[in-house]
């Protein structure tokens, strides 16, 4: 019950996003789509916090922590 409670607490927060971001609902560690994995498989709801994440067709370069499209991706995709 406890966890519910923080959960909700942490959704409530709000976000200030720059360009090509969204405010995200929650944001857990592992979550976001990024150049070098474009597919995350895991997401815990450990380290969750209010966040902005790129907007939907967009992916998080790691090396410039911008939201780009893919072609402008600086690092190639990882393999599945």
């Amino acid at each position: 019950m406890d966890i519910m409670l923080l959960l909700c607490v942490e959704a409530d927060e709000v976000c200030n996003c720059p360009s090509n971001e969204q405010p995200g609902q929650l944001r857990c560690a592992g979550c976001e789509p990024t150049c070098n994995n474009q597919k995350p498989e895991i997401c815990t709801l450990m380290h969750c916090t209010c966040s902005c994440d790129c907007m939907p067709g967009m992916f998080r370069d790691s090396q410039t922590n911008q939201c780009v499209l893919q072609e402008q991706c600086a690092a190639p995709p990882k393999k599945e």
